[in-house]
């Protein structure tokens, strides 16, 4: 369901695709140019990005629509920030949260708590209307046969789990795609579209670029080029660079006989280690002028300087915690061959469909649209264990770039 040779030939990820974007969203983008009305981007992106992952494990029957219903969505996406506080004391201090429970003062997480329990409850919600109408209503469910959701129930149920726990496991699978798909998608491309605005001579780059490969068809029925945009593939790297979206350290204990890592040879047993992809991405040896925006870095750099700077790239993490389909993410992103050397085929391979996700709603909103920023509201991030945005209000105009280049003539 993951590998790169089911995602560019997948029939029902373009029919998703054509419908949710090229459809529902770009409706969206011409009524947003026609009426030149400010538009608050990233909620908006979100709710592209959760009805695109949503449609992909459950069905487009099954999924949300949250690019259309503005109320739902807004219920949702407060219950998914609610559910992010005191998430660095819950996930580093876990025995210490679960005594706080003990001795009754749970009260102090008790609105994540909250927030935890009713997002659950909705992902299991979907997942039980997925099954029942696979079996109550099966003319009418071929369609969910190809979902995630219907051939992972398939392959867990041959291991004969008891249905509570094969139903429990199930809905954790598919909340943890879902997280993966929307919370990091959104932000990151609403990022990328705050940078791009402030450079309207990118924007036509990026347009040119677009139009010498793509039409809007073409981003559905032929996937594969979207990999062949390099100016595409290196705003989002850099953006991906830039604004890691798990900024805080990842504390780890070494084991019971030490460990070796780098140059330090004797690490004693119990020491907490920790690595930060800010900060390695902020190496200026690797990357020159580290804290600015600039995506010819990945364009102009020799071979030599484009292995190195993917050594120090840790967007999605490596190891057993790192980000949910982290394959999938880099072989649909530049130097396909330097990341296969460096991290091997392993069972992690969802990400790929999020960062194509990303390149379709970048190449469908920039091959005929520009943007602008409105006002002086911007996104910032927090030096969070899971990065929150302290102003996550970006208003955007948006324009048809044929109207913009009539009126510079």
């Amino acid at each position: 369901m993951y590998s790169k040779s089911h995602i560019q030939s997948s029939q029902e990820l373009g029919t998703i695709t054509e419908t949710l974007i090229l459809d529902r969203f770009r409706s969206k983008l011409q009524l947003w140019a026609e009426t030149g009305v400010p538009v608050e981007a990233l909620d908006e992106n979100k709710a592209c990005f959760m009805d695109m992952m949503t449609a992909y494990l459950f069905g487009a029957k099954h999924g949300t629509d949250f690019i259309r219903d503005l109320e739902t969505r807004h219920v949702y996406f407060q219950t998914f920030k609610e559910r992010s506080h005191g998430f660095f004391w819950r996930s580093e201090f876990l025995e210490m949260t679960e005594w706080l429970r003990w001795f009754g003062l749970g009260f102090v997480f008790s609105r994540s708590y909250k927030a935890k329990s009713v997002i659950e409850n909705w992902c299991s919600a979907m997942c039980r209307a997925v099954h029942d109408t696979s079996i109550n209503r099966p003319a009418v469910s071929s369609d969910l046969n190809h979902c995630v959701y219907t051939r992972l129930r398939c392959g867990l149920e041959s291991l004969s789990l008891d249905r509570n726990e094969l139903d429990a496991s199930l809905a954790g699978e598919m909340l943890d795609h879902i997280i993966a798909g929307f919370d990091m998608s959104g932000p990151i491309v609403t990022y990328l579209m705050q940078e791009i605005s402030q450079r309207l001579p990118m924007q036509h780059e990026l347009r040119k670029e677009l139009a010498a490969l793509l039409s809007h068809d073409s981003m559905t029925s032929s996937p594969q080029l979207i990999d062949r945009l390099p100016l595409l593939d290196a705003v989002l790297m850099e953006t991906l660079r830039i604004y890691d979206l798990s900024l805080g350290p990842k504390p780890r204990y070494t084991p019971i006989n030490g460990a070796r890592i780098g140059s330090f040879a004797a690490i004693p047993a119990g020491t907490i280690v920790s690595a930060s992809g800010y900060s390695l991405h902020r190496n200026p040896a690797v990357f020159p002028s580290p804290e600015l925006w600039k995506p010819e870095r990945w364009l102009d750099a020799e071979v030599k300087s484009k292995a190195e700077m993917m050594k120090w790239f840790w967007a999605f993490g490596s190891g057993s915690r790192m980000c949910i389909g982290f394959h999938f993410a880099i072989r649909s992103m530049s130097f396909p061959q330097i990341w296969a050397a460096r991290f091997p085929a392993s069972k992690e391979q969802n990400e790929m469909l999020i960062v194509l996700a990303m390149k379709c709603l970048i190449a469908t909103i920039y091959i005929e649209f520009e943007t602008s920023l409105v006002g002086n509201g911007h996104l910032l991030q927090t030096g969070a264990e899971a990065t929150r945005l302290v102003d996550n209000r970006l208003l955007l105009k948006f324009q048809r770039a044929d109207q913009s280049k009539r009126k510079s003539t």
